[in-house]
């Protein structure tokens, strides 16, 4: 009868185990999620600067306010996927099984997009 009591506690604490990681992997995507979502705000940021300061006067003004926030938009994209490798990191050390980081190609596109808007900024 004792053995079926410590197998059930086993159980219930892997499951306990379980679950634990399985949150600590949704709050790595909610942690990118907010990083992604401040980058794409400061891009709204640059895009609204780029448009307040549009008279000629005022032209080179707002293309540096903008460049300045596309650049914290892109150190807030990479920042997030660098936490991300950071816990997935540390996830990895826990278990001896890699972890893939699958946000790599979410910040390349969002870096690339961001760079894209810097360029039509200048041209435009």
């Amino acid at each position: 009868m004792d053995v079926n009591v410590d197998d059930e506690r086993e159980k219930a604490l892997r499951l306990q185990v379980e679950w634990a990681e399985e949150r600590t992997a949704l709050g790595i995507a909610r942690t990118v999620g907010s990083w992604a979502r401040t980058g794409l705000g400061a891009i709204g940021v640059a895009l609204g600067m780029h448009v307040v300061f549009r008279e000629p006067s005022q032209l080179m003004l707002g293309r540096l306010a903008a460049t300045l926030f596309l650049l914290i938009a892109v150190a807030l994209f990479i920042g997030g996927n660098l936490q991300a490798r950071r816990l997935h990191r540390m996830l990895e050390r826990e278990h001896d099984m890699p972890i893939h980081n699958t946000y790599a190609p979410l910040t390349i596109a969002l870096v690339l997009a961001t760079a894209l808007c810097g360029v039509m900024l200048w041209i435009v």
